[in-house]
């Protein structure tokens, strides 16, 4: 995708070549959906979260971020969405990532400063902070990606089987309807 910073008027994001039509569709089938709606509202959202803040500190839009924006779609691309919910997490999960890479850069700066009293200390427990929490966070998205495609089911694969004389063994696929905790009758 190419980004266009328009001033004012903010960003524009267009395909890198003419075949429009192809585009909406190749873009309709990395988000996973058939809703070209669905589509635009992600590239709106994902551009703004994807700006280059780095020279504005305050709450100004910051500059729009081709290379990172791209990225994000790629990623989004190779979650390989099945509907908009995983699109969604793909996306979560891509920006949690681009806010990870940023603190380890914040966090190792502020080692490599040495500001080790005073309010250098507190910056470095911040940072470290909002690292863990960030790598917490998207080891949760996967995970809850993963569950969703499961559909809850768990899968136990036994590789290793043992029966020794005068034992029993089943072979095949085994399942289990009973509730948890609750006799068969």
């Amino acid at each position: 995708m190419r980004v266009e910073d328009r001033g004012k008027a903010g960003s524009v994001v267009y395909p890198v070549h003419c075949d429009e039509e192809g585009h909406e569709y190749r873009l309709a089938d990395v988000f996973g959906t058939r809703s070209l709606q669905f589509v635009y509202s992600m590239l709106k959202g994902l551009g703004t979260a994807t700006e280059d803040h780095s020279l504005s500190l305050d709450l100004s839009p910051g500059s729009p971020d081709q290379l990172t924006l791209n990225a994000v779609l790629a990623v989004i691309d190779g979650v390989r969405p099945t509907d908009e919910v995983e699109a969604m997490l793909g996306a979560h999960m891509a920006l949690a990532n681009i806010a990870l890479l940023d603190l380890f850069a914040r966090m190792r700066a502020a080692v490599a400063g040495h500001r080790y009293e005073g309010d250098g200390i507190r910056r470095l427990e911040v940072l470290a902070n909002l690292t863990n929490k960030f790598m917490r966070t998207y080891a949760m998205q996967f995970d809850f990606l993963a569950r969703k495609r499961r559909k809850g089911e768990q899968n136990i694969k036994v590789k290793h089987v043992h029966v020794y004389a005068g034992g029993q063994a089943v072979v095949g696929n085994i399942s289990h309807r009973g509730e948890r905790g609750v006799p068969k009758k």
